[in-house]
């Protein structure tokens, strides 16, 4: 089924893949000790079974907390030992449920425990959200909290419905912090906007390049992770660098030439000092006064110029103004502007962690934030998986 709306797209075909997935849950002590918010989230958890079984998703439904003995959350440090000891047991994503102002508090650390540590990807939930989704926007509330745990458990809930105009799109960035850098995690998306492979490459580098011999090994597994999914050979390799080239792209050249692969290298940059503006399309607006002239700003707007081009992907509130663009370049290869700019519109509807679409391609928006996650231990050191810890 085809359908530009996420939420009715998902509400009337269901996820793409149809799975059953197990699902452990970690319960704030607080709530798991007080019967009337212990009911509350008792039945929270069975209404999300039952929207994840509507669409096509079935969730384990044994109620069985990893932290089912008493924990003491008000010490620190006996908190994070409790929890250290308790995680060893953990086999299957886990559903973190807790109040705000615990979630406030122990985010930074249980991630770490649980996705740096143990390799175990986890969803936060508050309390508060839990209560507000018996309001209007309790549909919004539970598909994004679903569609989280899918992420978790490597399940994909939408592709495109046309193929992009290559074979295979690799997102690279370098996550600076406290003047480190790190490669972080490289992103392989198919031609149908799936996520194939989120690869470790973390390693401190050279400022903001990214070693040849790293791209070399991203090359080797984008060409396995292609051939698993589709059962054919790779032959065209897009690369979407968040921010400017810095890599050495004629060595990346003459390893893509040996394996018979044509590739391109495009300069995806979010942060620029510009705002793209249209004039509204009439004749009276064309004949008034420069200061009384209409302007407009709307998805999808675009201005090409030679291997650059201006992307509008955000349908900005009137109150923001003009709406930032993306800046593209093409900065090495042969795929005709137009064919660029469009791929990069479709990936931006392909961020499957969220109701909302992203401003950026999954390529570089996956990769900005799984280095980040990487560079703050809030994933395993070792990833090769298409399970998105970063979401």
């Amino acid at each position: 089924m085809i359908n530009l709306n996420t939420i009715s797209g998902l509400n009337q075909g269901g996820s793409y893949e149809k799975k059953t997935i197990k699902l452990e849950y970690f319960l704030d002590p607080k709530i798991l000790y007080d019967k009337r918010e212990h009911k509350i989230v008792l039945k929270f958890l069975q209404e999300i079974v039952d929207k994840s079984k509507s669409l096509g998703i079935k969730i384990n439904i044994d109620k069985s907390y990893i932290n089912l003995n008493p924990i003491n959350i008000e010490n620190e440090n006996v908190f994070e030992l409790h929890v250290r000891d308790i995680v060893k047991t953990c086999k299957n994503p886990v559903l973190i449920i807790l109040e705000k102002e615990n979630l406030d508090k122990y985010y930074d650390k249980l991630k770490k425990i649980f996705g740096g540590r143990n390799s175990t990807p986890t969803q936060f939930v508050d309390l508060d959200t839990i209560k507000r989704s018996d309001g209007k926007g309790k549909e919004a509330i539970f598909l994004n909290i679903l569609l989280g745990i899918y992420c978790k458990s490597g399940i994909q809930p939408w592709v495109l419905a046309n193929n992009l105009s290559a074979d295979c799109y690799i997102g690279l960035d370098v996550c600076r912090e406290n003047n480190m850098s790190t490669a972080g995690l490289i992103q392989v998306v198919g031609k149908d906007g799936r996520v194939l492979k989120s690869k470790t490459v973390s390693s401190n580098q050279n400022g903001e390049k990214i070693e040849v011999k790293l791209l070399k090994e991203v090359v080797f597994e984008a060409i396995g992770a292609y051939k698993d999914t589709y059962n054919r050979e790779l032959k065209h390799i897009v690369f979407h660098r968040d921010g400017i080239n810095r890599e050495d792209l004629e060595k990346l050249k003459e390893i893509t030439d040996d394996l018979n692969i044509k590739f391109d290298y495009i300069e995806v940059t979010k942060n620029i000092n510009r705002r793209m503006a249209m004039l509204e399309k009439s004749a009276e607006n064309y004949n008034c006064e420069k200061e009384n002239k209409k302007w407009i700003t709307e998805i999808g707007m675009c201005f090409e110029k030679e291997n650059e081009a201006y992307l509008i992907t955000t349908n900005p509130h009137g109150k923001m103004g003009m709406a930032r663009p993306l800046r593209i370049k093409k900065v090495y290869g042969k795929q005709p502007m137009e064919y660029i700019i469009e791929d990069i519109y479709k990936l931006s509807f392909m961020h499957i962690g969220s109701i909302m679409k992203s401003r950026l391609p999954i390529t570089t928006h996956y990769a900005d934030l799984s280095s980040i996650y990487s560079h703050r231990d809030f994933m395993p050191k070792n990833i090769d998986t298409n399970i998105l810890h970063f979401i």
